[in-house]
């Protein structure tokens, strides 16, 4: 009898245990993440990256919300605000305006729910209430184009064979220096290609343009890297700032900020023809972008742009989910880099880069 009742006692230890351990395994989790726009493409493939993640891990229901557009600021905080009621276990937000979300923030702290900030990210929030932020390091990035660059022999050369009589000239083209995603890149552009650089001309480069990143040669500098700020964003102000660095005879490389810049270079050159690598006026320039964009990738594709880096929605939003769920489960969170890649005409259409593109 006792040997009875201790088999039964096991039995109903075991079967507790199951049921504990199942319903540990099977506890479900909501995430929701409110992004800037409908109509961006960049945002759509965040949106896949997240719910492929919820996907992944199974047991989390995943909730998406969006305005239209990037201008609908007070559609997107409207949404915020219903999402908090809803007290999701994570709320993923790239604001539109920070300040206007400052209230839902500080409601989500008192519920406790764990809110990260992603691709723009959520600016200067009340304290404690932002986790994490997941979004694109811009400077290594940046550093990227610059370290391509330099793989094209003739530009190695080039950059080489420079003397101070005959001082070559990298040109950055940047729309405008008003954010700090503006002044990351240039700095990660400029950093790297001095250090590129003064491999061969120890002391002797240059960087000019602005105050961020101006740094004298020690001697007569045999490479300047410079900045060019046009006028404005117009499309228009961009081309004729474009057209002025082309006069440069010394002018060996070109780094476009964005596809804006890359729209107007190709505009002043003649649609690109005059980059084209065989017989193009400018062929032997290495002119390298930022980002994607259909015009931006029919230019590497037809050889007119030596390639480009871009950021990687798809990975913003696959991480935003993933580091959200870490904490949501008593992890220690951190800020996360969601990476960046180089792409060419060789592997334009390489799986892992093609699913970062956008149109």
């Amino acid at each position: 009898m006792k040997n009875t009742l201790k088999a039964l006692a096991l039995v109903l230890s075991a079967i507790l245990l199951l049921t504990t351990v199942t319903a540990f395994a099977e506890e479900e989790y909501e995430i929701c993440m409110v992004n800037c726009a409908l109509n961006i493409e960049f945002c759509n493939i965040e949106g896949k990256g997240a719910e492929q993640a919820a996907a992944d891990l199974g047991n989390v229901t995943f909730n998406y919300y969006a305005p239209m557009n990037a201008s609908s600021v007070t559609e997107q905080v409207d949404m915020i605000n219903t999402a908090v009621t809803y007290e999701p276990d994570a709320l993923l937000i790239a604001a539109l305006d920070s300040q206007a979300i400052q209230s839902a923030l500080l409601t989500c702290k008192e519920k406790g729910i764990v809110v990260l900030g992603y691709d723009c990210g959520i600016v200067d929030p009340p304290e404690g209430t932002v986790s994490a932020t997941v979004a694109t390091d811009n400077k290594a990035a940046a550093a990227m184009a610059a370290e391509a660059m330099m793989t094209d022999e003739a530009f190695a050369s080039a950059v080489e064979n420079a003397t101070a009589e005959n001082p070559v000239l990298i040109a950055a083209l940047l729309p405008d220096l008003a954010g700090q995603t503006a002044l990351d890149r240039l700095s990660g552009f400029a950093t790297a290609m001095k250090e590129l650089a003064e491999k061969f001309h120890p002391g002797a480069v240059e960087v000019s343009g602005h105050v961020s990143i101006d740094a004298p040669a020690e001697k007569n500098p045999a490479v300047k890297i410079q900045l060019f700020v046009p006028g404005s964003s117009d499309e228009a102000d961009i081309r004729n700032t474009a057209q002025t660095v082309l006069l440069n005879e010394n002018l060996i490389g070109l780094f476009c900020f964005n596809e804006a810049v890359v729209t107007s270079v190709l505009s002043a050159t003649g649609d690109g023809l005059d980059l084209d690598r065989e017989n193009g006026k400018y062929k032997d320039l290495i002119v390298v972008g930022f980002d994607s964009g259909k015009t931006q990738m029919d230019a590497i594709r037809a050889g007119y742009l030596y390639g480009a880096v871009t950021q990687n929605p798809y990975q913003i939003g696959y991480q935003s989910v993933m580091l959200s769920y870490e904490a949501i489960t008593g992890g220690e969170i951190s800020n996360r880099d969601s990476g960046a890649l180089w792409y060419d005409a060789s592997n334009i259409d390489d799986p892992e880069v093609a699913q970062a593109l956008y149109e």
